[in-house]
């Protein structure tokens, strides 16, 4: 197959996922009862992307995490080691159960389950670049719009998965390494019956 097919069947596997999600995300919003935090906002408006990507600049607060979302179980929530993210590299996703090398996305399916990630960069001086893409046959294919600062935070359903690359630096900083600390939640679905 070549090179041309493989882009066109990536593409319309990417716009099929989006199809799905946003159809989820429409199904969940008549599900679920409104509520007072930024998650259930957020999953409460069709309109909305199937992913919320923000960035701040390093002296700001990335938003807290969620304490409850309507008809969804915190399922896990993990603080792991820092990643480390080097100028010129590619798209480094995060969270192992979404790595392209354990099957990426294409294994969670669309699951009804949600993450929260939030990040910070170790270095206030290099910025870093946060997206939401799919990670299956081995790579990271982004399908969201990049923020890009010194602390983030990013929402998503399973369908996609969250991922990291250097950003630039900053008031001359040539660094062409930096260290982000991450924590995330992951939210499993649990309709009320």
């Amino acid at each position: 197959m070549n090179r041309s097919n493989l882009t066109k069947m990536k593409a319309t596997r990417i716009a099929t996922i989006a199809i799905a999600a946003s159809l989820a995300l429409m199904a969940t919003h008549l599900q679920t009862a409104s509520g007072s935090n930024a998650l259930t906002e957020f999953r409460s408006q069709t309109s909305k992307p199937l992913v919320k990507n923000e960035a701040f600049r390093f002296s700001q607060t990335a938003p807290a995490f969620p304490t409850q979302v309507p008809n969804y179980v915190l399922q896990e929530q993990k603080r792991p080691d820092p990643i480390r993210l080097f100028r010129g590299d590619g798209w480094v996703v995060p969270i192992k159960q979404f790595d392209p090398e354990r099957g990426g996305t294409a294994t969670m399916s669309c699951q009804p389950m949600y993450w929260v990630l939030r990040w910070r960069s170790n270095n206030p001086d290099v910025t870093v670049r946060a997206s939401a893409g799919l990670t299956d046959a081995g790579e990271f294919t982004k399908i969201k719009p990049t923020a890009q600062g010194g602390t983030g935070l990013i929402e998503g359903q399973s369908c996609v998965a969250p991922a990291f690359k250097f950003g630039r630096g900053l008031r001359g900083n040539q660094a062409n390494l930096v260290d982000v600390n991450f924590e995330y939640q992951i939210w499993k679905s649990q309709p009320k019956i």
